[in-house]
């Protein structure tokens, strides 16, 4: 399952270029508040084992290390993961990073987290692997562990070509017709959550350049 199109090819460029990751600083810093706003509504626990699918370059995974968890990251693209490592090497705080496919997780036992964090990997899926992700993650998840999802959500804002937006499937798609990103409604997210076992807690709509983003707060209920 590929989570982006030539995503190795994505993660040389924005090297290349000189960004922070995937993204730029700035909006790595909204990343932030985001996630923030998102902790305080679900009263997120302030230690504890933290995941976060979809780490990239690893920016986000060592700023959870430096706010006091044990952070972990996955990704399937190995320059990420490697760049996640070069940088993990230079960090005084130290995660985990793993080159693996977060709708498995085989390296990772059931109820091994407290806290899962998407990390805008989810709107990278489209069909039923979103559903194998959630349900991958509930696994991992301790029971009341809680779930961050932040996603993209509504119509996308700028699609620069060879991009083209399919508002029938509501998907970003290339010239060759793979799909690039899922643009779900806000509400329909939250449905996909609920229905992997989770309760929703609270959730937030963000204004974002690109598209609006999604942040959802719920966890999973003991059996």
């Amino acid at each position: 399952m590929r989570t982006r199109v030539n995503a190795d090819g994505g993660y040389a460029r924005a090297r290349a270029a000189g960004k922070a990751g995937w993204a730029d600083d700035s909006e790595y810093e909204r990343f932030k508040n985001g996630i923030l706003a998102s902790f305080r509504r679900s009263n997120a626990p302030k230690s504890g084992r933290l995941l976060e699918i979809g780490c990239g370059a690893g920016n986000m995974t060592l700023w959870f290390a430096q706010m006091g968890y044990e952070a972990y990251g996955v990704d399937t693209t190995p320059r990420a993961i490697e760049w996640a490592r070069e940088r993990n090497e230079q960090a005084t705080t130290k995660a985990d990073f793993r080159l693996e496919d977060a709708a498995e997780l085989r390296s990772f036992p059931e109820s091994h987290f407290d806290l899962v964090i998407d990390g805008r990997c989810l709107h990278w899926i489209y069909g039923e692997g979103r559903q194998r992700i959630l349900q991958t993650v509930r696994r991992v998840l301790r029971p009341h562990g809680l779930l961050l999802v932040c996603s993209q959500c509504g119509d996308p804002k700028n699609i620069e070509s060879p991009l083209s937006y399919d508002a029938s499937r509501r998907v970003v798609v290339n010239r060759a017709g793979d799909i690039c990103a899922y643009f779900g409604m806000p509400e329909s997210i939250s449905v996909e959550v609920k229905a992997a076992g989770f309760t929703v807690l609270s959730s937030e709509l963000i204004a974002a350049p690109d598209g609006d983003m999604i942040h959802i707060e719920a966890i999973k209920e003991a059996e």
